[in-house]
């Protein structure tokens, strides 16, 4: 009697169970979901995480390309104030270093900021 008792138990859980795996289930306020659904889920969340790769690319080689375009823009503005320096130094112009220097210090700041956005 003990075994009938046992083996109708093991049959209903096992129904029980494929019922739930093949169409997903409702049960006390938790959803459990069937495998079409999670198959469903995954191939929905796989898109959205390759879009959001994609976005990501591009936006970071376009910020990329901006920041290495605007380096080289003051490398250059440096390189003609170093060369000015050099220039009034040979001179003689004190004053003119001076301000030079000011505007130096003025590029690092600009190039601070940038760097801190």
């Amino acid at each position: 009697m003990r075994k009938y008792i046992i083996w109708g138990l093991v049959l209903i859980t096992l129904i029980f169970g494929i019922t739930v795996i093949l169409r997903g289930s409702k049960i006390f306020n938790l959803n459990i979901l069937s495998y079409g659904q999670i198959g469903e889920r995954d191939k929905e969340l796989d898109r959205k995480i390759e879009e959001l790769k994609q976005k990501s690319t591009t936006k970071y080689n376009g910020a990329k390309a901006d920041l290495n375009k605007e380096v080289k823009e003051f490398e250059q503005v440096k390189e003609e104030y170093l060369n000015k320096i050099e220039a009034a130094k040979t001179a003689g112009a004190e004053g003119g270093v001076q301000i030079e220097s000011y505007d130096i210090e003025f590029l690092w700041t600009v190039l601070r900021k940038l760097c801190n956005r």
